[in-house]
């Protein structure tokens, strides 16, 4: 049996510091029982105002028991600070991104149709093999979108293993069928000779 709360607690708690003060002996305890507020309160020479007291405290300290509020509001605060500062943050970049920066005729260009306009130009610009921008011409093969050679040169850093064991498989998986066809192919033309010979010999019996 577990003890919640006795009388000494619930004097300390209540400021009862004086020796005249007085309270009557008792002791709130609990048997084992999760999810259900389940106590027994044992008194001897109780007064109501004092069992009442018990019961409040007892109550209090099991259903309260091992929480930390103050932590929890703090959290709970921090939340809800977040999310309105994020709120705040998307409205803010909004304005921002729909900003007047430049005229293409009589059409305004955003700053985010800009940033737009920008990657796609970007993205599409042709790059030689070392990334490097070209125009083709004379003694120079045309290059490729600069979006093509980056994702050329994602999957071989990131996937140059996986890209050479499927090549080496691919390349094995050929040799094996390649050497089974010669291998058919040999034995066709050995059985050919075989019976061509074996022809020969019953002809000169």
């Amino acid at each position: 049996m577990t003890t919640i709360i006795d009388s000494g607690k619930i004097m300390e708690a209540e400021g009862m510091t004086d020796p005249e003060d007085e309270f009557a002996d008792m002791t709130a305890t609990t048997e084992p029982d999760e999810g259900t507020m389940n106590f027994h309160v044992q008194m001897r020479g109780y007064t109501m105002s004092d069992f009442e007291t018990m019961v409040v405290h007892a109550a209090a300290t099991q259903l309260l028991g091992g929480r930390s509020f103050q932590s929890e509001i703090k959290a709970e605060a921090a939340n809800i600070a977040s999310e309105k500062v994020s709120r705040e943050l998307s409205t803010a970049m909004k304005d921002v991104m729909s900003l007047t920066v430049a005229k293409r005729g009589n059409e305004d260009v955003t700053l985010s149709k800009m940033i737009g306009m920008e990657a796609k130009d970007y993205l599409t610009q042709l790059v030689d093999g070392q990334g490097k921008p070209t125009s083709g011409g004379w003694g120079h093969p045309d290059g490729v979108p600069r979006v093509q050679y980056l994702a050329g040169q994602y999957l071989r850093e990131n996937f140059a293993k996986e890209i050479t064991e499927a090549l080496k498989a691919a390349r094995d998986d050929v040799k094996a069928e390649v050497s089974r066809k010669i291998d058919a192919a040999i034995s066709e033309e050995r059985k050919k000779i075989a019976d061509a010979l074996g022809y020969e010999l019953k002809k000169s019996r």
